[in-house]
C-alpha cells in the first residue's frame, strides 16, 4: 500500500503521511522478504558445500503447500522432523511410495530435501513447534495429482478478481474526497489483474485438461531428446523433443508450458512417456508415471 501511496502523490500533486497500517503492512512484508531470502541462501550456501545423502523418511503431516510437509527423516543414529516448505502432496505420495528422499544440510536444523525422480530442491527446516502426526497414505497417483492440482490452479486464475472489492474499500479510505481517483484505481486494477491472467492463459494453454489426457490410455514410453530451449521466471520452458517411437517413426512432441524439473529428466534418461500412443495431431499428457513430472504435448 505504500507504493500506490506514492504514485498517487505524483499523479495528483499530494503526498498524504504514511498511516499505522501501511507501516504495518510494509513492516510484515521486510520480514517475509528477510526470511524467505535468508531461507533461500541457506540452502544455496549448502548444496555449495555438500554432497546429496539418500535418508530414510516418511511423511507424518501432508499439509497444504503454504503450510508445509512434515517428514521424519532417520539420517544414520539422528532422526529429526523436517519441515518442507511447498512440497505438495503429489511429491509427499512420492516419499510415502519410495520411503526415502535425498537431503544436505542437518536433518534436526536446516536442510534441503529432493524426492527421488525429481530435480527440484525443497527448503526444509525443523519446525518450532509440533503438531499431531497425520500419516499420508501410500498408493495415491502422484502422476493424477499434480494433473488435478494444476487443474484447479488454472481455473482458480478469474479468482483473483475477488481482491477487487478489497481495493475498492482502500480506495475509498484512502481518498475519501476524491471519487475520480478511487474509480482510476480500480480501473487500474482490473486491467492489470485482467491483462495478467491473459497472460498466465496464453503461455500456459491446455493445463485444464491434464486430468482427461492423462486418463486417455495406458502410458507409452519413447526414446526423446530435446531441442535447445531456455527457463523461464516461473521455472517452466517452452520446450520441442522430437520423439523416436518403438516402430522407427520419429515426430516432434511441442510442449508450451513444461516444467525445467520434467525437461532435466529428460535430458536425464533420454525418454518421455506419453499417456496412448503418440499420432501425429494428437494433444497429449507427457511426462512419468508415478512422478509429479507432467506437461501437456502436442504431436506434430
Amino acid at each position: 500500500m505504500l507504493v500506490p501511496a506514492l504514485i498517487l502523490a505524483l499523479a495528483i500533486g499530494e503526498f498524504r503521511p504514511v498511516s499505522a497500517p501501511q507501516v504495518f503492512v510494509l513492516a510484515t512484508f521486510l520480514v517475509i522478504r528477510r526470511r524467505t531470502v535468508g531461507g533461500l541462501s541457506a540452502g544455496k550456501r549448502l548444496l555449495a558445500e555438500q554432497a546429496w545423502r539418500p535418508v530414510s523418511a516418511r511423511v507424518v503431516r501432508a499439509g497444504r503447500w503454504w503450510l508445509g510437509c512434515r517428514i521424519e527423516v532417520t539420517d544414520g543414529d539422528s532422526v529429526g522432523v523436517l519441515l518442507v516448505t511447498g512440497l505438495t502432496r503429489a511429491h509427499a505420495a512420492v516419499i510415502a511410495r519410495t520411503g526415502s528422499v535425498w537431503v544436505v544440510g542437518d536433518v534436526m536444523g536446516v536442510a534441503v530435501v529432493r524426492v527421488d525422480g525429481s530435480h527440484e530442491p525443497w527448503q526444509a527446516k525443523a519446525p518450532r513447534w509440533t503438531r499431531s502426526p497425520r500419516l499420508f497414505a501410500a498408493g495415491q497417483d502422484p502422476t493424477m495429482m499434480l494433473a488435478r492440482r494444476i487443474q484447479r490452479a488454472m481455473s482458480l486464475q478469474w479468482a483473483n478478481l475477488a481482491w477487487l472489492p478489497i481495493f475498492v474499500a482502500l480506495g475509498v479510505w484512502a481518498f475519501p474526497d476524491r471519487p475520480w481517483v478511487v474509480v482510476a484505481w480500480v480501473l487500474l486494477f482490473a486491467a492489470v489483474m485482467i491483462a495478467a491472467v491473459a497472460f498466465r492463459l496464453h503461455r500456459h494453454p491446455m493445463l485444464h485438461r491434464l486430468p482427461e489426457l492423462v486418463e486417455a490410455g495406458p502410458w507409452t514410453p519413447v526414446q526423446a531428446s530435446l531441442r535447445p530451449w531456455q527457463a523461464r521466471t516461473d521455472d517452466t520452458a517452452q520446450a520441442s523433443a522430437v520423439i523416436r517411437l518403438a516402430d522407427g517413426r520419429t515426430m516432434t512432441a511441442d510442449m508450451r508450458s513444461a516444467s525445467v524439473d520434467l525437461l532435466g529428466t529428460v535430458w536425464d534418461t533420454g525418454t518421455l512417456w506419453f499417456a496412448g500412443e503418440p499420432e501425429p495431431g494428437k494433444t497429449m499428457a507427457a511426462g512419468y508415471p508415478g512422478y509429479p513430472l507432467l506437461a501437456v504435448a502436442v504431436i506434430r
